[in-house]
């Protein structure tokens, strides 16, 4: 996000940014930047509309209150107003994320997409809720800038699947398909 000014390297972010600590982020979103640059929320709060709030104001913002997709299909939603509490291999490190969970009962095939989404997603399967290694993790799958995951021969049990902004200004209207295949 650098751009030469003048002769010296200076942060140029996106409309709806800020530079803070040398990094573009939403203010409105950024639990480290909370309507303002170095402005942190406790452990157990979310940042909404640039205010530090203690229960998140999304659906799925965090591991607390996962989007249980078990049965697979289609889901909704936005990360307009989600916190951004987690990260990946694969990036995330500073967009709104929005937490699901599926429960598998024998060894599946998983496939998962946010094809139709609207804005630069990246997605990540953990078998623990915030911290963990990343089982599958992709940004940017084989259409634009949405993403895609196929896990095959994933044994029975517990999964959280994170769906995150490539960046803090990577927010919005989300799809995200999930399906099995036994």
């Amino acid at each position: 996000s650098e751009a030469c000014v003048d002769g010296s390297c200076t942060v140029s972010c996106p409309s709806g940014t800020t530079a803070c600590d040398g990094y573009c982020v939403n203010t409105d979103s950024d639990r480290a930047h909370c309507g303002g640059c170095g402005v942190s929320c406790a452990s157990d709060q979310s940042c909404v509309g640039g205010h530090c709030v203690t229960s998140g104001g999304v659906a799925g913002d965090t591991c607390s209150s996962p989007i249980d997709v078990t049965g697979g299909g289609r889901f909704t939603g936005s990360t307009t107003s989600a916190s951004a509490d987690y990260s990946a291999t694969c990036g995330g490190v500073s967009g709104g994320d929005v937490v699901f969970r599926y429960t598998l009962t024998e060894t599946t095939d998983v496939f998962i997409n946010t094809y139709g989404s609207d804005f630069d997603t990246l997605i990540y399967v953990r078998n623990t809720c915030g911290g963990g290694t990343d089982l599958g993790c992709n940004d940017d799958g084989q259409i634009g800038l949405q993403s895609e995951l196929n896990l095959l021969n994933q044994p029975a049990g517990t999964y959280y699947l994170f769906l995150d902004g490539y960046g803090s200004w990577a927010h919005g209207n989300y799809s995200l398909d999930i399906y099995f295949s036994e």
